[in-house]
């Protein structure tokens, strides 16, 4: 697209694991949803005002599963693991995660919400 910049590839077979709270994981995912675009037929929700605050976020017992929200391509899915632990098997692709073309990767969206070198690469298989 006219005026984005490049965005590097993660190696599609890594994941990454993180220390979060709840409340962290909600923040995560609420800035992933206001950096996410419309596509498709989205755009008809997209006329609509996206207030979206961490309280509106739900988890359930397996993490936190973000397809598309009023619209926005989101495509954001993590892991719940045993003592406040995490996991993101999939490697962000502006193509279907939009807001990876603001955070160019998993790891500089955690980080942004828990601060630097707080992520570990893992083999995605794990």
């Amino acid at each position: 697209m006219k005026g984005d910049r490049p965005v590097p590839q993660q190696d599609k077979k890594m994941a990454i694991e993180f220390e979060a709270t709840e409340q962290q994981i909600k923040e995560i995912a609420m800035h992933a949803i206001k950096y996410s675009k419309n596509v498709g037929l989205g755009f008809l929700r997209g006329l609509e005002n996206l207030d979206i605050h961490p309280g509106d976020i739900k988890l359930d017992d397996s993490g936190l599963s973000l397809d598309y929200v009023n619209g926005r391509c989101v495509k954001l899915f993590i892991d719940r693991l045993p003592d406040n632990r995490w996991r993101i098997r999939d490697s962000a692709d502006p193509e279907y995660q939009t807001w990876a073309r603001r955070w160019v990767s998993n790891e500089t969206l955690v980080e942004y919400v828990l601060g630097a070198g707080k992520t570990t690469e893992v083999p995605a298989d794990v």
